[in-house]
């Protein structure tokens, strides 16, 4: 069985929740089996996963291929020289046009449906859509999603879609914190004896920053407020200047998954006020750290957090605030703690893989 799997992700941004699950499988595609190929492209080189795969170049099918990533993002490759069925997986809303293909497609979330206008949302939905329309299979990877595919897109065929969820690194676990955290980064000092409220991940409107920001604000000086993603954008910067204190704030950029690790295992909890998630990956990888989520209960977030989220009713500094406080209380956060591994245990990469590689037997099955 080929199978084809299309690095266009890597390309189109440096790090998040669809370059996880992307890298994740690839993990497990090594070593290559001499029937698995490749499309990929140089701008992944930034991706901050790409950087770590190693793919031998007689598995790249368009190596010497050029031309910018946005002209390949909304185009679809042919592969002509394919003369027999194959299956064809895209990180990202793509539909490989051989007739011998066999597409794949992986809904992610519709945030572009829910929270994007004008030029940006057509493009992106029309995309999605003909992905979806062209595909064998379909991934949904949660039921919240599917929901909203059915929203969006309801003649598609039930028999065609699959709720796969996403896993968690065995990158995330608890460690003994018998030591200073600053041992483990000379950058982290700045956080010993400060219970270290975290938020990660692109700052889109829809996630919610500023309310994160405000929280923050309401808390003593006991606490420091760790943002790990991108640099700050200037508005960003002016936001978070307006409420916090510089001593009370540090970004941290680039991070590879041990020490975000460290960041969760020293943290006092996860601030996840995002009003929309296909997924949530940070949640159960916070979880799995011991790490309290605090977060709302919208979209799949309650099917990732199960009965150990730290739920709030309005995406508001002030129910956000409250929720903090009460894990002050050592016999409810043990609770919560002790929570998270058991709903954290529920997901595994390695169970996700398994089952995308099922459905790609299934649907190649079918076809042969």
């Amino acid at each position: 069985m080929k199978i084809v799997l299309d690095n266009i992700v890597f390309g189109l941004q440096k790090s998040g929740g669809v370059s996880t699950l992307w890298y994740e499988l690839l993990k497990r595609f090594e070593p290559f089996e001499k029937e698995t190929y490749f499309l990929d492209y140089h701008e992944g080189n930034d991706n901050l996963y790409r950087k770590i795969l190693i793919i031998p170049e007689n598995h790249i099918l368009n190596k010497n291929e050029r031309g910018s990533i946005l002209k390949f993002r909304y185009t679809n490759p042919k592969l002509s020289n394919f003369d027999a069925p194959f299956i064809f997986h895209s990180s990202y809303y793509r539909f490989c046009r051989n007739r011998n293909a066999i597409n794949v497609t992986i809904v992610h979330d519709f945030t572009y449906e829910y929270y994007t206008r004008g030029f940006a949302k057509f493009v992106h939905s029309f995309q999605k859509g003909k992905a979806i329309k062209n595909s064998d299979g379909i991934i949904c990877i949660s039921e919240n999603t599917k929901k909203d595919l059915l929203k969006f897109h309801p003649n598609t065929p039930l028999d065609k879609i699959r709720v796969i969820y996403n896993g968690v690194s065995s990158d995330y676990f608890p460690i003994d914190k018998t030591e200073p955290i600053g041992l483990y980064d000379e950058r982290f000092k700045k956080l010993e004896d400060k219970k270290n409220v975290i938020f990660i991940g692109h700052r889109t409107k829809y996630k919610n920053f500023d309310v994160a920001v405000k929280t923050f604000a309401k808390l003593d000086n006991s606490y420091h407020f760790v943002i790990i993603g991108e640099p700050l954008k200037e508005e960003e910067q002016e936001l978070v200047d307006k409420y916090i204190s510089s001593n009370n704030y540090t970004v941290f950029s680039k991070l590879e998954n041990t020490k975000v690790n460290v960041l969760y295992n020293y943290g006092f909890a996860l601030l996840y006020p995002s009003s929309f998630e296909g997924f949530g990956i940070p949640v159960i990888e916070a979880m799995k750290t011991g790490l309290p989520v605090i977060l709302h209960s919208n979209s799949s977030l309650p099917e990732v957090g199960g009965d150990a989220g730290v739920y709030v009713k309005n995406i508001h500094e002030n129910d956000f605030y409250n929720a903090a406080l009460q894990l002050l209380n050592d016999e409810y956060r043990s609770l919560v703690v002790a929570k998270g591994y058991v709903q954290s245990s529920k997901f595994s990469w390695d169970i996700t893989i398994e089952k995308y590689i099922e459905l790609y037997k299934e649907l190649y099955n079918k076809r042969k």
